[in-house]
């Protein structure tokens, strides 16, 4: 397969195949901007903005820095307890009936609820109707049924809105609850507003539940099938993280970003006209930690 080739799926794009390739049109957004398209197959884009994945730096880094305050390692450490515990309780029934022991729906699905619950401040019945609503969304961009997307996508912008305005007449804890924690954060700028809030959380809302279930799915099928690397990890507890770090790289969650170039120029050795939609996969980078 070229490294850098035309594909007629999804509407026509190039496709950037290589690790330095789709490094050097990330880092360039003068040459290749976020701001037209964000993924392919593209996605409805007549309700909510997304930021910052629709914006380019340097004015996505006042959506960036606020949201880096909810993923850092000490307030995911916090969360673990209640994460071992919601893991714990899901592991236990789904080998209770064995029978009808489906990973992806009683499991990754279920536990990334939960964690949304957790960082979002969503209570569960909230949690397990967003995440029937993204997935279906996902699903209908997927198959490109576009108006089905749409009118999905509205159904999630419309829920994001609505939490955005709670949070902001009646805000929570801002060290445990997400959106309060963003409208007491000073971005430059100043304050978010109620479209930028509502944006950052739809954004979440699909992203938060979609990639990490379909990760959990892989993880699980890597060690099921590489019983090796389960043995090892046995005997080895110490080499959890890296060995996270070496799947996230195998199997990424989102592969198909997009870019549009914002001249022509060259890439990979292929010239590239402005306006053409580059697909950006995500693919496997240099190795680095993992033993196995």
């Amino acid at each position: 397969m070229a490294p850098v080739a035309w594909q007629d799926e999804w509407g026509g794009c190039i496709t950037l195949m290589r690790h330095d390739d789709v490094a050097a049109a990330s880092r360039a957004p003068q040459d290749f901007a976020a701001t037209r398209m964000t993924v392919i197959p593209s996605s409805p884009r007549k309700d909510l903005p997304r930021p910052p994945l629709q914006k380019d730096p340097p004015e996505a880094d006042r959506y960036r820095k606020g949201l880096n305050l909810f993923f850092n390692e000490n307030r995911m450490k916090r969360m673990e307890p209640e994460l071992e515990a919601l893991a714990t309780r899901l592991f236990d029934a789904l080998l209770a009936n064995l029978a009808k022991a489906d990973f992806s729906d009683r499991f990754a699905g279920p536990f990334t609820q939960g964690a949304l619950c957790m960082l979002v401040g969503l209570d569960l019945a909230e949690a397990d109707r967003i995440s029937r609503l993204s997935h279906d969304y996902v699903v209908a961009v997927q198959v490109e049924d576009l108006p089905r997307a749409g009118k999905l996508s509205r159904r999630v912008g419309q829920f994001a809105i609505d939490l955005a305005a709670d949070r902001m007449a009646r805000p929570r804890d801002p060290e445990t609850d997400m959106v309060s924690g963003l409208i007491a954060h000073d971005p430059d700028g100043g304050p978010y507003t109620h479209e930028e809030l509502a944006g950052m959380v739809r954004l979440n809302l699909i992203g938060g539940h979609v990639v990490p279930c379909n990760f959990l799915c892989s993880l699980a099928w890597h060690m099921a099938t590489h019983p090796e690397h389960l043995d090892l990890l046995r005997q080895n507890p110490n080499a959890e993280r890296a060995l996270i770090e070496e799947l996230l790289r195998l199997y990424t969650p989102y592969r198909r970003f997009a870019r549009t170039t914002t001249r022509d120029s060259t890439i990979g050795g292929c010239p590239v006209k402005r306006g053409d939609p580059l697909a950006v996969i995500r693919i496997c980078a240099p190795a680095r930690h993992w033993p196995g």
